[in-house]
């Protein structure tokens, strides 16, 4: 059976912060070329998203970007590396279902 080719694509990923019941959008870019399905999100994008879910100087309630429990979500942001300039290299995956 042939490997599904990744999308190109941009998807909308929501992040939400359950303990402070904030939620944020980012939408990150494809990489153009990578046959691995990895993506780009700026170091603005992921401050941006830090400052929404979690603005609290000190606290460690989040992950990577502020992120913390939350209904299921669609996709998975999982960083896979950094740029020179602070921007993330991830890799968006279709999340499991539970049931």
């Amino acid at each position: 059976m042939p490997t599904p080719r990744p999308t190109t694509t941009r998807r909308t990923v929501l992040l939400v912060n359950d303990f402070h019941g904030t939620a944020h959008a980012i939408r990150p870019t494809p990489i153009v070329g990578d046959r691995e399905g990895r993506c780009l999100i700026s170091r603005a994008a992921v401050l941006r998203a830090r400052r929404t879910l979690c603005g609290n100087a000190g606290c460690t309630c989040g992950g990577e970007f502020g992120e913390r429990g939350g209904t299921p979500q669609r996709y998975n942001v999982r960083v896979i590396n950094e740029t020179y300039n602070r921007a993330l290299i991830v890799r968006v995956e279709e999340a499991s279902d539970p049931s």
